[in-house]
């Protein structure tokens, strides 16, 4: 369909979903969509946290918004990571205000990654990669 469309460099978005929901079967989509298809994949990830029950219950008893806020980025930091060290090609951030804070771990993670590749014979050949212009 995408291609009788005119779609000719498609992403898949494996449709990220809460904790206790199939967030598992979420990222394992990474793995088996990049292999069967062969295709870029990845995803809103956040919504893994941001959904998650047991998190909207246990923030609430913090009195700031600030001390939510550190109980919470933890999470949704990590819903990020996971996918990413799986091979997820784009990670949506979200919400928008939560980039400053996602972006450094995404960024770690991917120079850890490069390293390894390095440490394998590979070549990191995108001149913009992190670790060609943080470490």
């Amino acid at each position: 369909i995408a291609k009788d469309c005119g779609i000719t460099k498609p992403l898949v978005d494996v449709a990220a979903t809460p904790l206790g929901a199939g967030a598992g079967s979420s990222i394992r989509a990474v793995i088996a969509v990049k292999g069967h298809f062969g295709l870029p994949v990845g995803g809103g990830y956040h919504n893994m946290a941001s959904a998650w029950d047991w998190m909207k219950t246990y923030k609430k008893q913090f009195e700031t918004k600030e001390q939510r806020k550190a109980i919470y980025m933890p999470s949704d930091i990590g819903t990020n990571l996971v996918p990413q060290i799986l091979g997820s090609n784009f990670q949506l951030f979200g919400p928008i205000e939560n980039t400053n804070t996602v972006f450094p771990a995404t960024a770690m993670t991917d120079i850890i990654l490069a390293e390894n590749a390095k440490e394998l014979g590979l070549e990191i050949e995108d001149e913009n990669h992190p670790i060609n212009k943080l470490v």
